[in-house]
């Protein structure tokens, strides 16, 4: 009987420990479709890091290779924009943007030179060439022989500190143009500004000869003036004008759009035209800033992607706002906004919320039609428009009604 029960034991230690390994394997397994599941997500991001990042900036060109192939249009001026652009610094993306506008009213082939940092994006410069800034004196000559014209575009360029190295901004711009002077080209060096005080003899020296050879000059503030003149460079040709930044259309009005990926790819393409069409019949300038509110997998930034790349913006000017990462940095956009078009709950509460003029589209999903209209009727707002009942005329008439007129 002692020998039956030890055995009966036995078997049921051996069936609980067998229950035990099964239970382990069991979580491990878990764990590991866990792990399996977030490296497909990560493996994802990562692709699309290689795709929007590393892609655009292979595509950065070498201007030897450029000039050797001819690969450049011969009847245009071909025109190299220099200064802190590449490291995403917004303040000189902010006057690079404005001295572009300029720019292209001059029917010129413009070239953006870079120092770019890993994750910048070239693409946003529609129209424009880049180019990997030089890196050698071999570089710089070469492109002192290519380009027509150079523009130093706002910024602390005349700094004097001892650095005799092309990826130093105002070395550069020294030295390309004397060597472009030197060969009857054009140099521009619009609204920069100088340190506080001028010491360096050699940096003088080349000052002076740039100002000598008849590059137009301007400083954006009275105190660089004064810097140059007591460091003993003639002033008499350097004009004072604004930062370019001051160009920036600050009367310009906003409109959010926030689109849903539970409607059609033709219904999202005729409510994004009809968008751009409100905005055209406007007396005022209109922007169209398109808000990504779900970004797992970056759900919404594909989603406008695909919605707007075969959509004509004409001289509408559009753009993706980032993915947030906090509800703060989200609120503040809704905030500026005004004008708010949503296809979710959310977004239209922020902007009914902060007292912003809205229209929403009622998606036909099961989940939307009670919380949207119940919204709505909290607020006493009637700019509401269900899927069925959706028409250009009816959206624009929405429009219309939901922007207080011109002035008020």
């Amino acid at each position: 009987m002692i020998e039956k029960t030890n055995e009966l034991l036995k078997l049921s230690y051996e069936l609980e420990r067998q229950k035990s390994l099964m239970a382990v394997l069991a979580s491990k397994r878990d764990s590991a479709e866990a792990l399996a599941a977030q490296l497909v997500i990560k493996n994802a991001e990562l692709l699309r890091k290689s795709v929007d990042y590393v892609r655009p900036l292979k595509s950065l060109e070498d201007i030897r290779l450029i000039r050797e192939a001819g690969d450049y249009d011969k009847n245009l001026r071909q025109v190299l924009v220099i200064g802190y652009y590449g490291e995403d610094n917004y303040g000189d993306e902010l006057m690079l943007q404005c001295l572009l506008k300029r720019l292209r009213r001059d029917g010129v082939q413009i070239w953006i030179g870079l120092f770019p940092a890993p994750h910048y994006r070239i693409e946003r410069w529609k129209g424009c060439r880049c180019l990997y800034l030089p890196k050698t004196e071999e570089g710089i000559l070469d492109c002192a022989v290519f380009f027509d014209e150079l523009v130093l575009g706002g910024g602390a360029h005349i700094d004097d500190i001892d650095i005799r190295d092309p990826s130093f901004i105002p070395y550069l711009a020294r030295r390309l143009s004397i060597l472009m002077l030197r060969r009857a080209k054009t140099v521009r060096w619009i609204a920069v500004s100088a340190n506080r005080c001028i010491t360096n003899c050699q940096s003088i020296r080349e000052l002076n000869e740039i100002v000598r050879e008849g590059a137009n000059i301007s400083v954006r503030d009275r105190l660089s003036l004064e810097t140059l003149r007591s460091a003993g460079v003639n002033v008499e040709g350097i004009s004072l004008v604004d930062d370019p930044a001051f160009e920036l259309d600050a009367q310009r009005k906003t409109l959010l759009v926030i689109l849903a990926g539970l409607e059609t790819q033709d219904r999202l393409e005729t409510v994004v035209k009809d968008l751009i069409s409100f905005c055209r019949t406007r007396p005022e300038n209109w922007e169209l800033c398109f808000v990504p509110f779900l970004n797992v997998r970056h759900y919404d930034l594909h989603l406008i992607e695909q919605v707007c790349k075969e959509i004509n913006f004409g001289d509408i000017l559009h753009y993706c706002a980032p993915e947030f990462s906090s509800i703060e940095s989200m609120t503040l956009f809704f905030k500026a906004a005004d004008l708010v078009f949503s296809m979710k709950y959310h977004a239209s509460l922020l902007a009914l919320l902060f007292g912003k003029p809205l229209v929403t589209y009622c998606l036909g999903h099961r989940h939307y039609y009670n919380k949207m209209h119940t919204l709505h009727e909290r607020f006493q707002n009637d700019s509401i428009i269900d899927d069925g009942d959706y028409s250009s005329k009816t959206l624009i008439q929405k429009l219309y009604q939901a922007k207080p007129e011109q002035g008020h």
